[in-house]
């Protein structure tokens, strides 16, 4: 996707988002009422039916907060790919790290050495001498480069 097409999705389901909010609220609106109607019934069936109603408006209800979710979570998928066409994974080698000091170096081709820290490693605390791992590189405020989202790459 070209980073037109992902803005105009983000857009998309940005203003998707916003009416699933609007109808969740209405469903749930609609559900409290059903259930006031259960409340004062004074019938049998008028109470089976309202509680039939306000069964069908919490399910949508719960159907819409269930799909603002997914959007939510594809907006995420979608800006993250932004980042990465902005920022490239970059491969490299560990060259040292120690885990008692919380950081080490990481041997690139692109950027000579990356120092990598703790705060940075995704899956594990310690990385060994020579493991292949990709990661994003960030420009720390010295101007020395930095290494973030580091994960093992698997050989």
């Amino acid at each position: 996707m070209t980073r037109e097409e992902i803005n105009e999705r983000i857009a998309e389901l940005e203003e998707s988002i916003q009416r699933l909010t609007e109808d969740a609220r209405e469903y749930g609106r609609m559900a409290r009422a059903e259930q006031r109607h259960i409340d004062r019934a004074k019938s049998v069936d008028a109470s089976r039916s309202a509680a039939e109603s306000r069964k069908r408006y919490s399910k949508s209800e719960y159907e819409c907060k269930e799909n603002r979710t997914k959007a939510r979570k594809e907006i995420s998928r979608l800006k993250q790919q932004l980042r990465s066409l902005d920022n490239p994974r970059y491969e490299g080698v560990v060259k040292w790290y120690s885990p008692d000091k919380g950081f080490g170096y990481i041997k690139t081709t692109s950027h000579g050495d990356v120092k990598v820290t703790r705060a940075s490693l995704r899956e594990s605390s310690a990385l060994d001498k020579g493991d292949p791992v990709s990661f994003y590189c960030v420009k720390s405020p010295t101007g020395k480069f930095k290494a973030v989202d580091v994960r093992y790459v698997k050989a």
